[in-house]
């Protein structure tokens, strides 16, 4: 697309300066009365190709694995061809995203941000958000994107790894330690307790494809699982029957079907309090 102009810190897309494109990936979330609208006379500009991936979700580390990344997939070629093409990211995620990029091949160098004001591009790449209803994408992307950063299967080290949440902001199990007591009396074995904060993402991937059991509350965590091979997934949540949010719960199973995983969801029917937080029972 020529003469582009993009808004926000999502990077909303306009072209002839007034028309919003909007691929609908997050329209029951987004409130199109809050999108910021161009303002050509105060744009920046960006000269040559720019390769758009910021978007709804860009700050969170589970949608971009997920439906970020493959977007890059699609145009993998272009990216091998010319080393000048630049990627458009979000501001102030630069770090932790250049992480996952640079498995790709992609250089730091090449990156340029939105703006929390309007910038102009000569020229842009656009692919929509292509996942569907369940907030994946088909499953061969993510076989694919496996092969750039856990090329080959490695030995099981751990019997089992939790992921926990417990400096998350919310949706926390308050009762976690008992939680891995029972997993380690049901498994025989003892369970790896894991906090992906603290790792680097070379860690998280060892950690991940060594590991039999990834087990974890539903959580951006779970999507460690595209960098293991043959694993044994269980995901823990509440029942959420009565809920009118998308069942991520679901997503991750669906996502380790696609990997080859085994997978589990267990629901819990618990309540949570304003943060969330929830006790997962153990004797139900």
């Amino acid at each position: 697309i020529d003469n582009v102009y993009v808004t926000g810190d999502r990077g909303c897309v306009f072209v002839d300066k007034k028309y919003y494109i909007d691929d609908q990936s997050e329209g029951l979330f987004t409130d199109v009365r809050k999108i910021r609208h161009p303002i050509p006379s105060l744009a920046d500009s960006i000269k040559g190709t720019v390769f758009h991936l910021s978007g709804a979700n860009f700050e969170n580390h589970g949608h971009f694995m997920t439906q970020f990344l493959p977007r890059v997939l699609l145009k993998k070629d272009l990216f091998e061809a010319s080393g000048e093409m630049k990627v458009m990211i979000a501001p102030n995620v630069k770090k932790w995203q250049s992480r996952y990029l640079n498995f790709l091949g992609i250089d730091q160098a090449q990156y340029v941000t939105s703006s929390v004001g309007t910038v102009n591009c000569e020229k842009m790449i656009y692919i929509p958000f292509f996942h569907g209803d369940n907030s994946l994408v088909p499953g061969k992307y993510y076989r694919e994107l496996r092969q750039y950063f856990s090329p080959q299967p490695i030995n099981k080290k751990y019997k089992a790894i939790f992921l926990t949440r417990k400096h998350a902001p919310d949706r926390s199990i308050i009762n976690e330690e008992e939680v891995i007591k029972e997993i380690e009396e049901v498994l025989g074995d003892k369970v790896l307790t894991v906090d992906l904060s603290i790792l680097t993402l070379k860690e998280q991937i060892h950690l991940a494809d060594s590991s039999e059991f990834i087990i974890g509350a539903q959580g951006q965590a779970l999507a460690i699982q595209l960098f293991a091979h043959n694993a044994k997934v269980v995901v823990i949540d509440v029942d959420s029957s009565k809920s009118l949010s998308r069942d991520w719960a679901k997503s991750f199973r669906d996502l380790a079907i696609h990997l080859g995983h085994s997978a589990i969801r267990l629901y819990a029917p618990a309540s949570t309090n304003k943060r969330r937080d929830w006790v997962y029972p153990i004797n139900v």
